[in-house]
């Protein structure tokens, strides 16, 4: 649990900086390799199931099985949605704009009921 000083700086860097950084890899950089190479639906589904399990393994060490699993299912979803944004769109700002608005809500739940 965070709490105190660092709470106000892990939730600017999970709403400013995570959001840029994610997208930017997984939709721009792993997304446009996989495209080269695969179809766009092929592509979209390898990122999301690596960007899953990305986040499930930082995941694990926070929630006991079988929550943890359940935890990156909204996650996998959030991959292949922001993955046909991003084969729609040709670009990676919807889901940015997109990513942005999901962390807040995270945020959210973690300050309204977690904390």
């Amino acid at each position: 649990m965070f709490s105190g000083d660092h709470l106000i700086w892990l939730i600017l860097i999970i709403l400013s900086v995570n959001p840029f950084l994610e997208e930017l890899y997984w939709r721009g950089y792993i997304f446009h390799r996989l495209a080269n190479t695969y179809k766009q639906h092929t592509a979209i589904f390898f990122t999301a199931s690596f960007y899953t399990l990305y986040h499930f393994l930082s995941v694990i060490p926070l929630f006991a099985w079988p929550y943890n699993v359940f935890m990156v299912v909204p996650v996998f979803v959030a991959g292949l949605i922001w993955g046909y944004m991003r084969a729609r769109s040709d670009a990676v700002a919807g889901g940015i704009v997109s990513h942005i608005l999901a962390d807040g809500g995270i945020m959210a739940v973690y300050l309204l009921f977690l904390t």
